[in-house]
C-alpha cells in the first residue's frame, strides 16, 4: 500500500500506534498492581480526546475544500460533466476491422471482443474525472470545488493544467498534474493528493510524474472517441439517422466519412449505439461519450476547460491573416497547422463550409501537386491538400486552395470528417503552432476501394504552362 505523503489529506484518522488490541485492555488480572485501571481509564479519554480533535480538524478541512464551489455557485458556475464508469479490466482480442463487425438493432458490435487492454468490448477500469484548469483562479477554484463534492465518481479523478493559447484551451500542453481528487460517497469529506505545491494548502507537493504518464496514455484516445463521436454525428446530419454499424463510417470513397478504424472505436461505437437506440433514449438525443469500455487508460470523462470535447464535433476555422489552420472542439484548440493561401489575384474565399469529399494521394500520385492528402471544401473548386512546393507553406501563392506541409495535411485527413464544418476568415486562430508529438493516424480500410480521383481545382487561365496546380 502506498505511504501518503505530507500533504496528503484524508477523511478518516489512522489507527494510533498506541491504541492496543481488545485482549491487552481487557479486565485486570490478578497480579495487576493497584492503580492501573485508573491508568487505563485516563488514557481511554486521551485517546477520545484525540480522536475527536482529528475529527474536528477533518470536518475544518472539508469545509474549506468545498468553499470553492460556493464560490462557483455565487458566480453562475457551471458544473463540470461527471460520468460513471464500472466493471473491472480485462485483457482484450484485438478488435475486428469494419468489415468483420456488424451493428444490429442495440448497436452492439457483433465481435467487438471482450476486454478493455487493446479495445473489446468489455468493461473498462473505473475512473473518475479528468479535469483541466487554467490556472488557481476564480474558475480554476471552482472546477476543484466541483470535483471535491462530485461523490458520485467510481475512482479518484484527476485534476491538470491548461494553459491558454490566445482565447482558446491548449489540447496539445495541456497535462501538467495538480491534483487527485477522492470523494466517494461513504465519505464526509473528500480526501486529496496534491502535486503542485502553488495548489496545495500545505505549500508541498508529491512526486507527478506516475500521475503525467497516466494523462499523456488517456489524451491520444480521447482524441479517438472525438473523431468517432464527430463522424457519427456528421452522419446523422446527412442521412438523418445514426449509423447502423462501423462500416458506415469507414466506407470505401466516396462514403468514407472516417479515413479508416482503429481496433479501440469498436468497443466505443457499440457503447454510443446502445445508448442512443436505448428505448430510455429521449428523441433527438445527441451522441454521448464513450466511457465504460475500450482500453483502461482512455477512461474518464473530459471535465472542467475540457469539457467541450464530449459536447461539440470537431470543427476547422482557418485564419487568412496569420496562416493557420485550427482544429477546434468548442473552445479547445487541438491542432494549430500553418498553412498556405491564395494569392492576391486569387485568394482565398471567405466563410464557412463543409468536407465534401477526402482523396488520397489526388491524381492517383502522393507527390504531385495536391501531394497525399486532398479534402473538397462543399464541392467547389477550393480544397484543403499538400503541396509539392512546401516552401509555400505560410505564404500567399496558391490559387485559392488551403496548403499543408505533407505530415500535417495526413494528420488533418485522419482528424477530420467528410461533413465537418469549415470556417475561413481573417481572424480567429492563435499564432503559435500546436501539434502533438505523435501524430494521430487511423488504419486505413477502404483505401483499396478507391479509384484515382482527381481532385478538382480553381486554377487561372492565364496559367496554361501548369494547368494541374491550384
Amino acid at each position: 500500500m502506498r505511504r501518503p505523503a505530507p500533504c496528503t489529506r484524508r477523511s478518516s484518522p489512522k489507527k494510533s500506534p498506541q491504541l492496543k488490541s481488545e485482549e491487552s485492555v481487557g479486565a485486570p488480572g490478578k497480579n495487576a498492581k493497584p492503580g492501573s485501571s485508573r491508568r487505563r481509564r485516563a488514557g481511554w479519554l486521551a485517546l477520545a480526546g484525540g480522536a475527536a480533535l482529528l475529527a474536528i480538524g477533518v470536518f475544518a478541512y472539508a469545509q474549506q475544500a468545498a468553499a470553492p464551489q460556493k464560490s462557483a455557485l455565487a458566480t453562475g458556475g457551471q458544473a463540470a460533466p461527471s460520468a460513471q464508469a464500472g466493471g473491472q479490466s480485462a485483457q482484450a482480442e484485438a478488435s475486428p476491422s469494419p468489415e468483420q463487425t456488424g451493428g444490429g438493432k442495440d448497436g452492439t458490435a457483433a465481435q467487438g471482443g471482450g476486454g478493455s487492454g487493446n479495445g473489446g468490448g468489455g468493461p473498462a477500469k473505473p475512473t473518475g474525472l479528468m479535469a483541466a484548469a487554467v490556472g488557481r483562479d476564480e474558475a480554476g477554484q471552482a472546477i476543484l470545488g466541483k470535483l471535491l463534492t462530485a461523490q458520485d465518481q467510481a475512482a479518484p479523478s484527476l485534476l491538470f493544467k491548461s494553459p491558454r493559447l490566445g482565447n482558446w484551451i491548449d489540447w496539445v500542453k495541456a497535462g501538467t498534474p495538480i491534483a487527485k481528487v477522492d470523494a466517494p460517497s461513504d465519505r464526509a469529506a473528500a480526501s486529496v493528493d496534491w502535486y503542485d505545491s502553488g495548489w496545495c494548502p500545505c505549500g508541498t507537493a508529491q512526486d507527478a510524474k506516475p500521475t503525467a504518464a497516466r494523462i499523456a496514455s488517456w489524451k491520444p484516445l480521447q482524441e479517438g472517441k472525438l473523431v468517432l463521436r464527430s463522424a457519427m454525428i456528421a452522419y446523422k446530419q446527412r442521412t438523418g439517422k445514426w449509423p447502423a454499424s462501423p462500416k458506415a463510417l469507414a466506407a470505401a470513397y466516396p462514403n468514407n466519412i472516417m479515413s479508416g478504424w482503429n481496433p479501440e472505436q469498436t468497443a466505443w461505437f457499440g457503447e454510443l449505439s446502445a445508448e442512443l437506440s436505448a428505448k430510455t433514449a429521449a428523441a433527438g438525443a445527441a451522441a454521448g461519450w464513450p466511457n465504460e469500455t475500450g482500453p483502461a487508460d482512455g477512461n474518464g470523462a473530459p471535465a472542467g476547460t475540457l469539457a467541450a470535447l464530449a459536447e461539440q464535433p470537431i470543427e476547422i476555422v482557418i485564419d487568412k491573416t496569420r496562416h493557420r489552420l485550427a482544429v477546434i472542439s468548442g473552445g479547445v484548440l487541438l491542432r494549430n497547422y500553418e498553412v498556405g493561401l491564395g494569392a492576391k489575384d486569387t485568394p482565398t474565399p471567405e466563410g464557412s463550409f463543409v468536407i465534401s469529399e477526402k482523396v488520397r494521394n489526388p491524381n492517383g500520385s502522393a507527390t504531385g501537386a495536391f501531394g497525399s492528402r486532398g479534402m473538397t471544401l462543399s464541392d467547389t473548386l477550393y480544397a484543403i491538400h499538400g503541396t509539392d512546393e512546401p516552401s509555400s507553406v505560410g505564404k500567399d501563392e496558391s490559387h485559392g486552395c488551403a496548403r499543408m506541409n505533407k505530415q500535417d495535411v495526413e494528420e488533418l485527413f485522419d482528424l477530420v470528417q467528410i461533413g465537418t464544418k469549415v470556417t475561413i476568415s481573417k481572424g480567429g486562430a492563435a499564432r503559435r503552432a500546436a501539434r502533438a508529438g505523435e501524430a494521430l493516424q487511423a488504419e486505413a480500410c477502404a483505401e483499396r476501394d478507391q479509384p484515382r480521383q482527381k481532385i478538382r481545382m480553381a486554377r487561372l487561365n492565364r496559367m496554361p504552362a501548369r494547368p494541374a496546380t491550384d
